[in-house]
């Protein structure tokens, strides 16, 4: 995705930010397995073990370890690097072979995790396993509801645009006076959306979430591989010569 990320002018930089972002997550998402984990994009993966410090690893293995979170062995990455592997296992992190899931290929024959199994001397018991009902992440810490939540704090003139507040809400710079930011999630895509509103009139931030949520149905509608009669699914299915008509989102994603 290197015209999503952009250039990274500084990687040190991004690594913090990218080692912070990862710590609240573990801290307060439901969360089993850390996929795709300590993934950096392309243009600094030539630097992964540079930019991976030993102090940057123990930040990330302790926020796996602190709230019991398994990390993937990532077949199509390789990674996590050894030197992750080893300090993981030895804080007591439990792991999981996998892989993006972008395409059958990428799985292969899980040979990655078999090199770290055999490289590191894993077995059963250092491996994750389903938790039992009642103590799933998603149980011990569940989502938000649906609905809008509110948070109220007057915004400082030195602050910076939608910078973070010490309690966990937001503080919307420039405002003048007391604005409310609220809060909307929605499951599609196998994920969850999260849409957060600035605005005083309730009703119109829950129209523009809402708004948001249907464009991601609807391209989950067209575009979706697991979906059977989605655009993509139709064309899959297609026999040399066959067309099918889809929508003009699909032409663009193609």
């Amino acid at each position: 995705m290197p015209d999503d990320v952009g250039t990274i002018a500084d990687p040190q930089r991004f690594m913090d930010t990218l080692v912070d972002r990862a710590l609240g997550i573990f801290a307060n998402e439901p969360i089993d397995i850390y996929v795709n984990s300590t993934y950096i994009p392309d243009q600094l993966n030539a630097q992964y073990d540079a930019l991976w410090t030993p102090a940057r690893m123990k930040k990330i293995v302790d926020g796996l370890a602190a709230q019991g979170i398994a990390m993937e062995i990532n077949n199509r990455r390789r990674i996590p690097s050894a030197a992750f592997i080893r300090l993981a296992k030895e804080a007591g992190v439990k792991f999981a072979c996998g892989t993006n899931n972008a395409g059958a290929d990428d799985l292969g024959r899980n040979e990655y995790c078999a090199e770290v199994i055999r490289q590191h001397d894993l077995r059963a018991e250092h491996f994750w396993t389903p938790p039992a009902d009642g103590a799933k992440a998603v149980q011990r810490r569940p989502l938000p509801p649906l609905t809008g939540r509110t948070r109220l704090r007057r915004a400082r003139p030195d602050d910076r645009p939608a910078a973070a507040a010490a309690d966990g809400g937001l503080d919307i710079a420039g405002a003048g006076e007391l604005r409310t930011l609220r809060r909307f999630t929605h499951e599609a895509m196998a994920t969850v959306f999260e849409v957060l509103a600035a605005h005083a009139d309730a009703r119109y931030a829950e129209q523009a979430a809402h708004a948001a949520f249907d464009l991601a149905d609807r391209l989950e509608r067209e575009l979706s591989r697991f979906l059977p009669n989605s655009d993509v699914g139709r064309i899959n299915r297609l026999a040399a010569g066959e067309a099918t008509q889809v929508s003009p989102s699909t032409m663009d994603a193609s």
